[in-house]
């Protein structure tokens, strides 16, 4: 979800862990696979109903934002998706 305008945009990062307590490194997904759809659709539903957010058009994520400053971006113009939604969608704390 934006802070910035009322749009989200559902993706999904999928990691495994193994019997030996490791773990696979996590796959980011810009759309959520099958297996977890479901999930993403109920809080598609939320985000629409409850807040009255709407989709973030990805046709538009890689359009420059021309003389703005993102705290995260060291130099060079952002995406539309990155000031946005952020930088690195598949690096969750």
């Amino acid at each position: 979800m934006s802070v910035l305008a009322p749009l989200y945009h559902v993706y999904a990062t999928v990691q495994h862990i193994r019997a030996d307590d490791t773990w696979t490194r996590p796959r980011f997904f810009l759309h959520p696979p099958d297996d977890i759809r479901p999930h993403a659709e109920l809080l598609v539903q939320h985000l629409e109903r409850a807040l009255g957010y709407q989709p973030f058009p990805l046709e538009l994520a890689n359009e420059p934002v021309p003389g703005r400053c993102v705290y995260f971006f060291n130099g060079g113009e952002p995406s539309l998706l990155e000031a946005l939604l952020g930088r690195d969608l598949g690096n969750l704390p």
